[in-house]
């Protein structure tokens, strides 16, 4: 879901996490106090500062975890499943129900 904005539309959010990527860019979780229906908490923001896309939800929940590891981006959604996140497009590329 790409939004290529200014971070105007989250400057009252709190940071939850945030994971540097090799490329410069940086991964921004957000807190959230809604467990399904909001917007998406999870970012990737470019070197310039600007947001490029906006991890799309599994079921419609936020994210309460992520990590980027052997350049896999996973995430943990509050519906409990866990995403493989496109990097490139902030998309689903997989999810798997864990509980």
């Amino acid at each position: 879901m790409p939004v290529a904005t200014d971070l105007d539309r989250w400057k009252h959010s709190k940071v939850q996490k945030t994971t540097p990527l090799p490329n410069g860019d940086l991964l921004v979780l957000l807190e959230t106090e809604k467990a399904y229906g909001g917007p998406s908490n999870l970012l990737l923001v470019g070197k310039e500062g600007r947001a490029v896309w906006e991890a799309e939800l599994v079921e419609g929940a936020p994210y309460t975890d992520v990590k980027f590891e052997d350049g896999k981006l996973t995430a943990v959604s509050w519906a409990c499943y866990l995403a493989e996140i496109d990097l490139q497009t902030g998309t689903i590329k997989s999810a798997v129900f864990t509980k």
